[in-house]
């Protein structure tokens, strides 16, 4: 049931500690503001069309990295300002061939107005390993004021990584209109992402028996969470994301001055 509201006017000291105590929006800002320092193009805070519910919808972040010439990683980023008393546990197990794909937008250039698209090959990609962790629930954990007892849910979070998909159509749909290098062709790879403060991300990570390994649940920076997302490119090519970078503040930009600066990891993310 929907909490009662009351008809007690809202005063300049109530809204002062909303803003304090579930300043969403600040942490947002604060992520973009970081993502510029880098000297990485991002945008704010735009809006476009959600390809499931056709109406509109506005993404917290976009930006983009050209690890190499012609070779750019694009990506949506959501914010979510969550708190170490209801942090994020991602269940995982270890990740199968088919959990592995970085495909990768191609273009051999135009010809006329036309621009000849289609996606890599769909294979198992350097950058996820086999074996390694892979997401597959999440749930918000915290405890019950008086009783103590446990509480769990995963509504706000799923919304969030939901709108991250939902955002990342949108970031392949400028391929197909053009807006890439028009000379020399191009490979564009596109992240969903979803950043949470630190200290808010812990992992409970499972053996193929079911079995929790030891050590875990423990507290982590980063994790991806397996999607299997399918986007339509053009009439006969398909685009598939097969998972969600889920960061702390700390992971994601450790991630991206790595996407910047370390060589070996660029030629990892190329595959």
């Amino acid at each position: 049931m929907a909490k009662q509201i009351s008809k007690s006017p809202i005063s300049q000291a109530d809204l002062a500690k909303f803003v304090d105590e579930n300043d969403d929006f600040g942490f947002e800002i604060g992520v973009f503001k970081r993502i510029r320092q880098l000297g990485i193009p991002a945008t704010h805070g735009g809006s476009y069309i959600d390809r499931l519910t056709h109406k509109s919808r506005q993404f917290d972040i976009r930006c983009h990295v050209d690890i190499f010439p012609g070779v750019k990683i694009s990506m949506a980023v959501e914010c979510k300002n969550l708190y170490e008393s209801f942090p994020l546990l991602i269940s995982r197990m270890p990740r199968v061939d088919e959990e592995r794909q970085l495909q990768w937008i191609t273009s051999r250039g135009f010809h006329g107005n036309v621009n000849h698209l289609g996606a890599s090959l769909a294979k198992p990609a350097q950058y996820y390993l086999e074996s390694q962790w892979v997401g597959k629930a999440t749930t918000q954990v915290g405890k019950a004021l008086g009783n103590g007892e446990f509480v769990s849910n995963d509504h706000e979070v799923f919304d969030k990584w939901a709108q991250a998909l939902a955002s990342a159509n949108d970031l392949i749909r400028p391929a197909n209109a053009g807006e890439m290098d028009r000379q020399t062709g191009y490979l564009l790879a596109v992240l969903p992402v979803l950043v949470v403060p630190d200290k808010t991300l812990w992992a409970a990570d499972y053996s193929d028996d079911g079995s929790l390994v030891a050590g875990s649940p423990a507290e982590i920076t980063e994790a991806e969470l397996y999607v299997g997302e399918k986007y339509k490119l053009t009439e006969s090519a398909f685009y598939t994301v097969s998972n969600l970078h889920v960061f702390t503040t700390t992971g994601f930009f450790s991630f991206l001055e790595k996407m910047l600066n370390d060589h070996s990891f660029k030629l990892r993310l190329r595959g």
